[in-house]
């Protein structure tokens, strides 16, 4: 193949166009010229015009091409981007992120639990203080007290009293929501150190863990609602 096929190559071996001098320098070179030989210095009419010759022909020959390698090199290369700065709170607040509304769900199902629970145990425990107020003024104020009032009285009040002990069986079922969540908060705190290499991976894991500790549909009900709003869960 002959190198005129190669299209760098021609650029290569095209010469610059000629490139002569502007008017005014060739006119002070032609009227130097004619000072001298008016003059009559004819030999150094004769040595100028062969120094505006070899002028001439200097800048009229073409320069060496200029490799397309070597433009390269001058080019200066695209600066490297910098490193990614690494957070090591970033992992914390991830986590943070996505086990804070868990946290605050866990405090709602606490409230279901107490709510309705609870009442039925105040309720009890003011119908008993009801009936010891009944029972003592049957006792104080009859000689002869009757006897159905006061098996009456003395019947209800234990009744009520068994409700309340049943009622206060839900507190068993708080305390253990309530260690649920302390012992969690606690390992938060305890390898928060550890989670500046924190992902979604480690947060799912996380939950996942925390609510096979659950021990009542409440937990498990407001686990799952405030999980699926975190914004660092299941991504």
């Amino acid at each position: 193949m002959k190198d005129t096929d190669n299209p760098s190559a021609r650029e290569e071996r095209t010469p610059p166009p000629p490139q002569g001098l502007p008017w005014y320098i060739k006119a002070a070179w032609l009227g130097l010229l004619l000072l001298l030989l008016a003059q009559g210095a004819f030999a150094g009419a004769v040595v100028l015009a062969l120094a505006v010759a070899a002028t001439l022909t200097v800048l009229r020959e073409p320069g060496a091409p200029v490799p397309p390698s070597a433009l390269a090199e001058t080019v200066p290369a695209p600066a490297a981007p910098p490193p990614p700065v690494h957070d090591p709170l970033a992992g914390v607040g991830r986590m943070a992120q996505a086990l804070l509304p868990v946290w605050h769900g866990q405090l709602q199902a606490f409230c279901d639990v107490l709510r309705p629970n609870g009442d039925d145990l105040l309720m009890h425990i003011a119908a008993m203080h009801q009936l010891q107020c009944e029972l003592q003024q049957l006792l104080q104020d009859q000689a002869q007290p009757d006897p159905q009032a006061l098996q009456r009285v003395c019947q209800e009040w234990g009744e009520h009293g068994e409700q309340a002990l049943v009622g206060l069986q839900f507190m068993d079922r708080l305390n253990q929501m309530v260690d649920v969540l302390q012992q969690d908060q606690q390992s938060f705190l305890q390898q928060q150190a550890d989670f500046s290499e924190a992902t979604a991976e480690h947060v799912n894991g996380w939950l996942q863990a925390l609510e096979a500790r659950y021990t009542t549909e409440e937990q498990r009900k407001y686990h799952r609602l405030s999980a699926g709003a975190s914004p660092h869960a299941n991504t």
